[in-house]
């Protein structure tokens, strides 16, 4: 148990990690985690599916944009919609979780490699609008058409 009775993690002293012991944590899962049943998928083994996942999303975009953070962009645009208003980049910050140090960063790289649309304001110079890309929206869908066969490919036999 993480936390002391009646006492919340910071005032027990405890952290997430503190006294952590992976076979406790694992035998706490879900059964259907440990079976290897994940959202009453038999056979999915949903870290394997991960890592499959993972891979596919560094074939499609490739190693200089395998980076959480870009990730984090491009999933947050492309759930907007291709039809979607510009966003300020000073909005990609918030909308994704990001420092704002990062997120003008990656942004700028995503703009550079043809995955966002960038443009000012037409009232302030000062203000940039960002919005995904024929191409960004393009590779985003592709990875999603793609993703089902991870899917299937991770797949083990019930009872395996």
């Amino acid at each position: 148990m993480f936390q002391a009775e009646g006492m919340s993690r910071h005032e027990s002293g405890q952290d997430e990690t503190s006294n952590w012991d992976p076979r406790r944590s694992f035998s706490n899962a879900p059964m259907a985690f440990r079976s290897g049943l994940q959202n009453g998928v038999p056979g999915l083994n949903p870290v394997n599916w991960w890592l499959k996942a993972r891979q596919l999303r560094k074939e499609i975009l490739g190693p200089d944009l395998f980076s959480d953070a870009a990730w984090n962009i491009l999933l947050h645009l492309y759930s907007l919609g291709e039809k979607a208003a510009a966003v300020k980049i000073t909005a990609l910050a918030p909308m994704t979780g990001l420092p704002r140090s990062t997120a003008g960063k990656w942004s700028r790289i995503l703009i550079d490699a043809g995955y966002l649309d960038c443009y000012p304001a037409a009232d302030d110079q000062r203000i940039s609008y960002v919005r995904m890309s024929h191409h960004g929206f393009a590779t985003m869908a592709r990875y999603f058409e793609e993703l089902p066969a991870v899917v299937t490919e991770t797949m083990s036999p019930v009872g395996a």
